[in-house]
C-alpha cells in the first residue's frame, strides 16, 4: 500500500512550490458502491453495538482499499487549495531546521551521552563528550531517511553504550552496542523490541563479561495482534555474544510465582555499585508501579513496593531506594526504603503547597526533587548526610523536563525550557548553589514579544480549571483573533510550559494558542487525574468545553474563529467535545487520535488502557466507554465543523482505522457542508517522526485552520515573533 506515501512525498519535496487551485470541493468523498451498501447492513461488532464502518478496520479488504485510495486523492486536492501551506511549510521548516536540538543527556563515569541534531542536519546523532571533546557514536545515513534513536543507556563504567534504532515511526527497535573507547559499533544486534528499557548489570563474580538487561515481548513479531503485547519478560545479554543465547531473567515462571498478570510490563532498574537490582512492574496505563528487589547475585525477588502505594518515580543509591508516592488529597511525598535492613521512612521529603513532584534523581551525595505546577518547575536538593535542603535557582520560569544523574557522580544534568524559551541544559554539582550551562555553543531562542496569561475557568460542577493563553503583545480582545484550543487530559500526564518552534508561525499570523489543563491530566496532582478517569472521563470533556466557552465569553475569539487540536488521548478529548458541542468550533485537527475507543480496547494495546478508561466487558464499563467514544457520539443531521484527521500507518498504539472510521461516520452525518478530511502517512507512527514530517504536519494543521477561517494572508506581522 505504498500509494499512501504520495501525500508525504509530495509535501516533503514539493510543498514550497505547490501550484494551488483557487477552489476545491473536498467536503464529500463518495464511498465505493460496495462500501456504501455494506455501511447500512454491517452486523454488530462489539457488545451488540452496531458499527457501520467496521469494514475499514481491514485495510487489505477491497472496500477499505478503495476508500483509502479515494481519500488520498481527496486530501491531495484539499492540500492544493490551502493558500498558506507553502509559506507555512517554509517558515516552520526554517524555524525547526535552524534549531540545535539536544535531548536525552545521560551521565556515566565522567562522560555524557546525548542525541544532537544541529542546524541543517536531517536527524540526530548519538554523541559522547568528556572534557569538552564531542565524539560521534552513531548517526543517520546522510542519504537514507533518518532513523529514530532512543533508549540510550551507557554502561556504568562508560565503556559501552547501548541504544535502540527504529524507522518509519514503527517503534520496532533494534538494539545496537558501541565501544565508546574506539567508537566502533559491535556486531551485537537484538531485533524486534517494542520498548527495550536497557539497564546495565553491575559487575560481580558471576558476571565477568559486560552485560545488560532488556525488556521483550516474546510475541511482538507474531501476526496474532491479540498476544503482541503480552507476557513481557526481561533477558540478560552478554556483550559480544549472539542474542539467541540470551538468558531469561524475569519471565512467565517468575511472573506466575509472584501473581503478576500477563498484561504487566516488566523492566529492570540498576545503579552503579549497588548490591541490589530492581524489577519495575508497570500495570498498564495507570502511573502506579510495583517494585521488586533482589541482591545482585541473588535469584529470589521480593516485593518492596506494592501497586497500592501509588508509586510512579524512583531513585536507587546503594542500598537506599527512594520512591515518590502520590497522595489522593495529601501532598506527594518521597519515601526512603532501606533494602538491606527492610526498614522505611514514610515521608523523607514532602511536596510544597500547590505543587506535585514530577521527578526525582539520586547523585553521589544528594537527592534531587523536581516540583511542578502549571506555572513551572522548581528544584530542591536534599543532602543525604543530614537532609539539609537547598533550592536550586533556574535562569527562567519554565519546566524541568528531565533530570539525569548517576550515584557514582556528583554532577546532575537538568533539561529546561518554557513557553517562550527554547531548551537549555544545565548542570549543577552537589556542592554548588547555582547551575551552569552544559552546551555553551547551543543556539537558544527567546520570544520577547510573546504574552503569557494564566487564567482559571469554572467548569460545570464548580471545578477551577487552569488554562494558559499564549499570544502576541497587544493581541485584541474583540472576538476577532483566531484561537487554537488544545488539551490532553489523560494518564496523569501534565501539560507544562514547553517551547515549540512551530508554534511561532501561528502566533506570527495573529493567532492565539490556549492550553486547557483539564481533569485527567496530572497538573494538580493525583486527585486531578482520578477526577478524569473511567466513569469520570466526561469531566475532562466538560472542562475543555468550559475553556472554549470562556474564550468566547471573554472576547478572545468567537465560534467563527475558534479551532481545536488534539493528539492521541487528546484526540479523544477534542473529538468528543466537538461531537457534543459542535457549534463552539469552526475547525478541528486530530492527530493519531483515540476517536473510536470501544474497539481500541480490544486490540493489542487495549488491556493497558483499562485502568484509565474502564473495561468494555462490564455493562457499566461499556456505557462509560461509549459515552466518551467520539465515533459513537456523532449524530446524523448535525452541522459539524470542518475536520482533518491525520494518522500514521505504522502506528502501533492507535491504529489508522480509528481516524478512518471517524471521518467516514462524520462525513455521512454532518449537514454543514464543511470538509471532513483524512490524511494517512505510510512512513509515520504514533509520534512526531522525522524533522520534515513534523514540520509538514504542523504546516498542514495551521494551513487547514487558516483556510477554513478564511484568513489566508491576513494579519501577518511585519516582524517575526
Amino acid at each position: 500500500m505504498r500509494w499512501l506515501s504520495l501525500i508525504s512525498l509530495c509535501l516533503l519535496s514539493c510543498a514550497p512550490h505547490l501550484t494551488m487551485p483557487t477552489t476545491v470541493d473536498a467536503s464529500r468523498s463518495t464511498l465505493p458502491a460496495a462500501a456504501s451498501s455494506r455501511a447500512s447492513t454491517e452486523a454488530p461488532s462489539t457488545g451488540g453495538i452496531v458499527d457501520s464502518y467496521h469494514w475499514l478496520e481491514t485495510p487489505t479488504g477491497a472496500d477499505a482499499s478503495q476508500w483509502l485510495s479515494r481519500e488520498n486523492d481527496v486530501m491531495k486536492k484539499a492540500l492544493a487549495a490551502m493558500p498558506e501551506l507553502a509559506s507555512l511549510r517554509d517558515r516552520i521548516g526554517t524555524l525547526m531546521g535552524s534549531s540545535d536540538d539536544i535531548t536525552g543527556v545521560r551521565v556515566s563515569s565522567h562522560q555524557i551521552f546525548y542525541l544532537r541534531r544541529k542546524s541543517g542536519e536531517r536527524g540526530p546523532r548519538l554523541l559522547a563528550r568528556s572534557k569538552d571533546e564531542e565524539r560521534a557514536m552513531f548517526g543517520p545515513d546522510p542519504v537514507a531517511e533518518p532513523s529514530e534513536i532512543a533508549h540510550v543507556a551507557p554502561s556504568h563504567d562508560g565503556r559501552f553504550v547501548a541504544f535502540g534504532v527504529a524507522s518509519n515511526g514503527s517503534e520496532d527497535n533494534t538494539v545496537h552496542v558501541v565501544d565508546v573507547v574506539s567508537g566502533l559499533e559491535l556486531p551485537d544486534r537484538i531485533e524486534h523490541l517494542a520498548s527495550p528499557s536497557i539497564a546495565w548489570a553491575n559487575a560481580s563474580t558471576k558476571r565477568r563479561r559486560p552485560q545488560f538487561y532488556y525488556s521483550q515481548y516474546p510475541h511482538y513479531n507474531s501476526n496474532d495482534a491479540k498476544v503482541r503485547f503480552l507476557d513481557s519478560q526481561v533477558l540478560l545479554h552478554k556483550v559480544g555474544t549472539n542474542a539467541t543465547s540470551d538468558e531469561v531473567i524475569f519471565g512467565s515462571a517468575t511472573r506466575a510465582a509472584l501473581g503478576l498478570s500477563p498484561d504487566d510490563f516488566v523492566e529492570m532498574f540498576t545503579a552503579p555499585g549497588s548490591a541490589f537490582e530492581l524489577a519495575i512492574v508497570d500495570h498498564g496505563s495507570a502511573a502506579d508501579v510495583s517494585v521488586l528487589a533482589r541482591r545482585t547475585d541473588g535469584v529470589n525477588w521480593k516485593e518492596v513496593v506494592e501497586k497500592e502505594a501509588h508509586v510512579s518515580l524512583l531513585a536507587l543509591n546503594g542500598h537506599e531506594l527512594f520512591v515518590m508516592a502520590a497522595g489522593d488529597t495529601s501532598p506527594d511525598r518521597v519515601m526512603k526504603l532501606d533494602l538491606a535492613t527492610n526498614t522505611r521512612e514514610e515521608s523523607y521529603v514532602q511536596a510544597s503547597n500547590g505543587k506535585r513532584i514530577s521527578a526525582i534523581a539520586a547523585s553521589k551525595g544528594a537527592l534531587y526533587v523536581i516540583e511542578q505546577s502549571v506555572l513551572g518547575s522548581s528544584v530542591r536538593r536534599v543532602r543525604l548526610t543530614d537532609r539539609a535542603a537547598t533550592e536550586i535557582p533556574l535562569p527562567f520560569d519554565g519546566s524541568v523536563n528531565s533530570i539525569s544523574s548517576e550515584t557514582n557522580s556528583s554532577t546532575v544534568f537538568l533539561e529546561c525550557d518554557g513557553w517562550g524559551q527554547s531548551t537549555r541544559w544545565l548542570t549543577v554539582e552537589d556542592d554548588a548553589s547555582v547551575p551552569t550551562d552544559v552546551f555553551a555553543d547551543q543556539k537558544r531562542t527567546t520570544l520577547p514579544n510573546q504574552v503569557i496569561e494564566h487564567v482559571e475557568v469554572t467548569s460545570f460542577d464548580g471545578a477551577r480549571v487552569p488554562m494558559t493563553i499564549l499570544g502576541r503583545a497587544g493581541m485584541p480582545r474583540d472576538g476577532s483573533s483566531p484561537v487554537l484550543l488544545t488539551g490532553y487530559g489523560a494518564y496523569g500526564v501534565s501539560t507544562v510550559p514547553h517551547f515549540s518552534e512551530s508554534r511561532v508561525a501561528w502566533l506570527e499570523r495573529g493567532g492565539v494558542i490556549a492550553v486547557a489543563h483539564v481533569r485527567g491530566g496530572g497538573e494538580l496532582g493525583r486527585a486531578w487525574h482520578e477526577a478524569g478517569m473511567r466513569e469520570r472521563k466526561q469531566n475532562s470533556v466538560a472542562d475543555f468545553v468550559a475553556c472554549a466557552e470562556f474564550l468566547i465569553r471573554a472576547r478572545y475569539t468567537s465560534p467563527q474563529r475558534l479551532v481545536a487540536a488534539g493528539a492521541s488521548a487528546g484526540g479523544l478529548l477534542v473529538g468528543v467535545a466537538m461531537a457534543q458541542r459542535p457549534e463552539l468550533f469552526r475547525a478541528v485537527f486530530i492527530s493519531s487520535g483515540m476517536v473510536n475507543l470501544l474497539p481500541l480496547m480490544k486490540v493489542a494495546i487495549g488491556p493497558a488502557n483499562v485502568e484509565e478508561f474502564g473495561s468494555p466487558d462490564t455493562p457499566e464499563g461499556l456505557r462509560n466507554i461509549l459515552s466518551i467514544d467520539a465515533y459513537h457520539q456523532v449524530q446524523s443531521g448535525v452541522a459539524y465543523p470542518a475536520v482533518l484527521v491525520s494518522v500514521g500507518m505504522n502506528d502501533p498504539r492507535v491504529p489508522y482505522w480509528q481516524g478512518a472510521k471517524f471521518v467516514a461516520r462524520l462525513r455521512d452525518a454532518s449537514t454543514s457542508g464543511h470538509p471532513v478530511l483524512f490524511m494517512a502517512d505510510a512512513d509515520k507512527g504514533h509520534f512526531g517522526g522525522t524533522l520534515e514530517q513534523q514540520a509538514t504536519s504542523k504546516a498542514i494543521e495551521f494551513a487547514f485552520f487558516l483556510w477554513q477561517l478564511s484568513l489566508a494572508d491576513q494579519g501577518r506581522p511585519q516582524e517575526p515573533l
